[in-house]
């Protein structure tokens, strides 16, 4: 497990905030990549069905309860989609 530490002892306030911009991005990142079960943000499906879709949006805003799921959707030479989960919200 890897954790940051959430002190910052400088005096330096606004190198603080950039340093706590950065430690929230990195976190986002790591969840993302150890976090391989269900849907997540950054997670990626390849060669999905119109089911498949249905189904991402069924989990991520109604069994866990989010507002808001930002998703792109590529479609492919052989009508698959590839959908890509940018945001949750």
């Amino acid at each position: 497990m890897i954790r940051f530490a959430d002190d910052f002892n400088s005096n330096n306030d606004d190198r603080n905030e950039v340093k706590k911009s950065e430690i929230k991005k990195i976190k986002k990142i790591l969840k993302a990549i150890f976090n391989s079960e269900g849907f997540h943000e950054g997670a990626f499906k390849e060669s999905a069905t119109l089911v498949d879709l249905v189904k991402i949006v069924d989990e991520v805003l109604l069994q866990k309860n989010n507002n808001s799921i930002n998703i792109i959707i590529d479609r492919n030479a052989n009508n698959s989609l590839d959908i890509l989960i940018k945001e949750i919200s």
